[in-house]
């Protein structure tokens, strides 16, 4: 078979160069496969990351009492899949790269506080050159929503009844007026726990309350300047009504306090 052949090819039966022809189209098939994107990772120093997939939601809330930060409830699309931590940041975590510890409620497994913007802006550059080839920041308000929500649409990651939320925060009613470990009330869909309660959770963005009403649609980033940045989540010292998954207050990029932590995002 192939009888006209160049030089130095060597000839082939008919089935002999089907059986090579489909070698080399799997070959090729498998070369443009992207590879397949681990759905939980960790790092050097034992923080957890959830894939979190692209996708769209409506953000914001006009819940009357608690919309006045969180109007219009507009359409967002997320247009690339990201890693989110599955905790907020930890102090055994923060004192593995920053050495000290500034919580007030002292504990390893406890949420790292009393951390101000400009502070998690510093442990995000000694992570990353201690992780060459990794990027990481604070999320975007906009992806901090969408990671929390998890395809809900209601208050809560798990619907509208205030009831159940003690199920899954740490808040005013049931916190003893303190934080607690990461990871001891109930994941969201996603398998992201303490979204909502425990420590309030800066985001990248710069905060301007009329924001919502001219935001891009597909991954926005927040206003391009202003003097105060945004918290999401609610925390141990807060009424259920501030813990909503839409709810947002901006805070000075320099303000601490023992209601302030954060979690990360790793990007791909």
């Amino acid at each position: 078979f192939r009888s006209e052949r160049g030089r130095g090819e060597r000839p082939f039966c008919e089935d002999c160069f089907k059986d090579m022809r489909e070698k080399i189209s799997k070959e090729k098939e498998k070369r443009q496969e992207k590879p397949k994107l681990e759905d939980i990772i960790e790092n050097s120093i034992g923080m957890k990351f959830k894939l979190i997939p692209a996708g769209e939601f409506m953000m914001g809330s006009e819940e009357w009492g608690y919309s006045e930060y969180s109007e219009p409830v507009h359409r967002v699309k997320i247009t690339k899949p990201f890693y989110m931590g599955i905790y907020p940041v930890t102090q055994r975590e923060w004192k593995a790269i920053m050495g000290k510890n500034p919580s007030d409620f002292k504990g390893d497994n406890l949420p790292v506080e009393n951390v101000s913007w400009d502070d998690c802006q510093e442990f995000i550059r000694k992570l990353k050159s201690r992780e060459t080839g990794h990027e990481y920041r604070l999320p975007t308000e906009a992806e901090w929503e969408y990671a929390c929500r998890a395809g809900s649409q209601g208050r809560y990651c798990f619907g509208d009844k205030e009831s159940k939320l003690k199920e899954y925060a740490w808040y005013y009613k049931n916190s003893g007026k303190k934080t607690h470990p990461v990871g001891m009330k109930k994941p969201n869909a996603w398998g992201l726990h303490d979204m909502h309660g425990n420590v309030w959770e800066w985001c990248q963005d710069w905060y301007d309350s009329d924001y919502y009403k001219e935001s891009t649609e597909e991954d926005p980033k927040g206003p391009s300047n202003g003097s105060l940045r945004v918290d999401r989540g609610g925390s141990w010292c807060l009424v259920a009504g501030l813990c909503t998954s839409a709810y947002r207050l901006p805070y000075s990029p320099g303000y601490r306090d023992a209601y302030l932590g954060f979690r990360l995002v790793r990007s791909l």
